[in-house]
């Protein structure tokens, strides 16, 4: 299993991470990871930008 397999269980316990081997179901899914991933790189773009802000002092 991957990182980002990991991460996705982690931040996102609802959403299934497909079986590696089975093409039908991650054709099925493909939509819902790409989600995921998206608003993965949405929620440590939020925290780098607070965190930059923060260092700023805005």
């Amino acid at each position: 299993m991957g990182a980002l397999e990991n991460l996705i269980r982690l931040l996102s316990p609802e959403t299934q991470v497909p079986d590696p081997f089975d093409a039908e179901e991650i054709a099925r899914r493909s939509k819902d990871l790409q989600w995921t991933q998206e608003r993965i790189i949405d929620m440590i773009a939020t925290g780098v930008a607070k965190g930059i802000a923060k260092a700023f002092g805005k």
